[in-house]
C-alpha cells in the first residue's frame, strides 16, 4: 500500500541520453507507463547511431522515403542509411501493426511487416536529385490462433520515384510517381487493385 491508503499507483519513465560511441553521437530515447494493472508498459524507444556516413536507427522509427510510398509511418524496427559522394541508399525492416486477437464474431489484426529501401542520387547542381523507392508489407496470417470471422491476410507492393529539380536556388519543382498491387487476400495469390 502506498501511504498506508491505497495499492492504486501510476508512474511514468523518461529517459533521454545523448553520448558518443567511436567518436560518433548516439542517442537514446525512451518513454514508458507503469501502473498496478499493467506492471511496465514500454510505449516508446529509439537507439540512433550517428556516423559518419550512415546512421542507424533502431526502435520506434518514423522513416521518410518517396511521400507516396512511404513517409512518416510510426512502426517498430531498423532504419539503416547510408551516404557518399551525393549517392545516399536507406534500408527499412519493422513490425507496422501488432496482433490482436479475434472472435467468433468480431475480427482480429493480423501482425503486418513491413519492409523497403529507397536509393537517391544529388544531381550536383543546388538541391537537384533523383530517387526510386520500393516498399512491400504483408500480413502474417499465422500470428493469429482466432482471426474473426472474416479477417483475410493482406499483402501490398508499392514502387516509386521522383525527382527535385531546383534553378538559381529560388525555384524549385517536385515530381513523385507511385504504383502498388495489392493483394486483399495472400492465400488466393489474387491480385484485389493496381493503381497509380
Amino acid at each position: 500500500k502506498m501511504y498506508g491508503s491505497s495499492s492504486s499507483y501510476t508512474g511514468s519513465l523518461n529517459i533521454n541520453m545523448v553520448g558518443k560511441a567511436y567518436d560518433a553521437p548516439v542517442s537514446l530515447n525512451l518513454y514508458a507507463l507503469y501502473d498496478d494493472e499493467n506492471d511496465f508498459d514500454l510505449d516508446n524507444f529509439l537507439l540512433t547511431y550517428y556516423g559518419n556516413t550512415f546512421l542507424v536507427a533502431l526502435g520506434d522509427i518514423q522513416p521518410a522515403f518517396n511521400s507516396l510510398v512511404l513517409y512518416g509511418a510510426g512502426v517498430c524496427g531498423l532504419n539503416v542509411t547510408a551516404s557518399k559522394r551525393g549517392f545516399s541508399g536507406s534500408v527499412v525492416a519493422s513490425q507496422s501493426a501488432e496482433k490482436s486477437e479475434g472472435t467468433s464474431s468480431e475480427n482480429g489484426v493480423y501482425a503486418r511487416y513491413l519492409w523497403g529501401g529507397e536509393i537517391k542520387q544529388n544531381l550536383g547542381f543546388a538541391n537537384s536529385y533523383l530517387s526510386g523507392a520500393y516498399t512491400g508489407s504483408k500480413d502474417d496470417d499465422n500470428s493469429l490462433d482466432t482471426p474473426g470471422p472474416s479477417l483475410l491476410a493482406a499483402k501490398n507492393d508499392v514502387i516509386g520515384g521522383s525527382g527535385y529539380f531546383e534553378m538559381l536556388g529560388k525555384l524549385g519543382i517536385k515530381a513523385e510517381y507511385a504504383q502498388s498491387q495489392y493483394k486483399e487476400d495472400i492465400s488466393s495469390g489474387a491480385v484485389k487493385d493496381t493503381g497509380i
